[in-house]
Order: C-alpha cells, then structure tokens, then sequence
C-alpha cells in the first residue's frame, strides 16, 4: 500500500494523470484507514469490491490486495481468479529488498503465478549492497516500474531502476 500511495503522489502531482484505486478483499479484509485518507488528500477515488455496475471512470485503476502470507496458495489462487475476471493485466510484485534471498525467489515465484508483469522494489534506502538483487532483475519476465527509498509517501521515489542498482552496487567512483 505505500509503494501504492508513492505511485499515486507521482502520478496525480507530477504526471497530472486521473486514477482511481480499488481495493480488494477475497477472503482477508483489506483495510482501507490509510489509503482512504490518502485517496481523499490526493482527490482520488477509492472503490471497494464488488463493483456492482461499475464503469472505469479514470484513466488508470490501481488494484491493491491485502497482504497474505506466501503459504496461503488457496487465498492466492482466489485472488488471481478475481484479477482475471476483472481484467487486469498488468500486475504488480512488490518485494521489500531486506528480504533474505529465498523469501524474494519464493516472492518471485509467487508473482509469476500471480500472472505478475511489472517489480517494484522497496527499502532500497535501507539495503547496503543492491548485488542480491541482480539475479530477480536480470531474471526476466518482469520490467521494473519503480524503486522506492524512503518512509515519505509522496516521494523517495524513482523509476530510474538501472541508476539505483548501479549505486547500491558498485563504488560511487566507478558510477560517476
């Protein structure tokens, strides 16, 4: 939901773009506090499912789904059969890079059952050394939208992924 609202803060402030958000729940509520105080700030709408009669009103619709465990295959198989009957084909996985490197494969691994297109990684601020990232990124299969670094919601902010990965590995003096 932050890598969410810093998407939303760059879009509304700096690309001027129209955006509605839905939030969804399958069988884990998804609470929506932070969000809807957020979306109101920004004067963006948030919709909540099921979306009886709905008609795309924005010119983009951000989907966030709550946090499940990666163990719950059954919750996730139900919440990629609700992405597909609401035709969304660009989807999202967003990892935090504190991670140790076999949670972040089986986050890969769920993101491409999830039918995942696009990564975003989160806490870059806080990793030391960005080189356990490389083999995700260079891996395939998902573009890099963004690169979040920093707690502030509306920036810390970056969709230059190659800049970041290059400073958090190697030296500055090699960068330049």
């Amino acid at each position: 939901t932050t890598a969410l609202c810093k998407r939303l803060a760059n879009d509304v402030f700096m690309e001027r773009r129209d955006v509605e958000v839905l939030k969804l729940d399958c069988d884990t509520p998804n609470p929506d506090d932070a969000l809807s105080l957020f979306c109101d700030v920004l004067g963006v709408p948030l919709l909540r499912d099921p979306l009886d009669g709905y008609a795309p009103g924005g010119e983009v619709l951000y989907v966030d789904l709550p946090g499940l465990p990666l163990g719950e295959q059954d919750e996730w198989r139900k919440m990629r059969a609700r992405l597909d009957v609401l035709g969304v084909e660009t989807r999202v996985l967003v990892v935090h890079s504190l991670y140790e490197a076999d949670l972040i494969a089986a986050s890969f691994d769920l993101g491409e059952r999830m039918g995942a297109t696009h990564i975003v990684l989160t806490h870059m601020d806080e990793l030391p050394n960005g080189t356990k990232l490389w083999p995700y990124i260079l891996r395939g299969g998902l573009t890099p939208f963004f690169i979040s670094h920093g707690q502030n919601v509306t920036s810390d902010y970056s969709n230059d992924v190659l800049r970041i990965m290059l400073e958090k590995t190697f030296p500055e003096s090699l960068i330049g």
